[in-house]
């Protein structure tokens, strides 16, 4: 008896991550990179690019089967999309793609275009589509990282949500950032996606 379907309408909410296999290949590096936090956390990041994900012979959306599930699965960009490998914590959370890693796909002064030119490659390949590693805050300037109003907030991440909403992304990793812990900014930001961009999955 087969319980399992071969596919389904539904958008669910499984996905794959890239954090762990970007972490995987620092493995070969000498020890001197991984005893370091903040130069494994860098190394990381430099690794998330279209390289890494795409290459006809080992890019891991490429060539990795999942066992024939990708049908089933969101590809999640995790940290390092959108930020140099070196950003500092207050640079997070822009959503623009990070041009040096997606040449391919960035188009300049167009972040929602950018974004839809990344979302459209991964169905291509037979993914449901593609979710993005979020930071719960607005960037700043400085490393104090002083809270932006709620007014602000609310118009800068609606913003965010209408480039999602036109490319297609599926889903929202809401993960660490200055207001990680503000229940308020992510009841905020649930509404918001809710009206500006329906369908997009959070994960709080």
């Amino acid at each position: 008896m087969k319980l399992i379907p071969d596919s389904t309408d539904k958008i669910t909410a499984n996905y794959w991550c890239t954090w762990c296999s970007q972490s995987k290949f620092l493995d070969e590096l000498p020890a001197d990179y991984r005893a370091d936090l903040n130069t494994r956390t860098q190394k990381m990041r430099a690794r998330l690019n279209e390289d890494f994900l795409f290459d006809d012979e080992k890019g891991l959306l490429t060539a990795y089967d999942f066992c024939g599930c990708r049908g089933d699965l969101i590809a999640l960009l995790d940290d390092g999309w959108d930020v140099t490998p070196t950003a500092k914590t207050c640079e997070f959370g822009s959503l623009i793609l990070n041009k040096a890693h997606f040449p391919s796909f960035a188009v300049e002064g167009d972040p929602a275009q950018s974004l839809k030119n990344l979302n459209d490659r991964i169905p291509s390949l037979g993914y449901r589509g593609l979710g993005l590693w979020i930071a719960a805050q607005c960037p700043k300037e400085t490393d104090e990282m002083p809270e932006a109003d709620m007014e602000y907030a609310r118009k800068y991440w609606i913003e965010r949500a209408k480039w999602c909403h036109y490319a297609g992304v599926k889903y929202w990793k809401i993960d660490w950032g200055a207001r990680c812990g503000d229940v308020a900014f992510r009841k905020m930001l649930t509404e918001i996606c809710h009206t500006y961009a329906p369908g997009l999955i959070l994960e709080h």
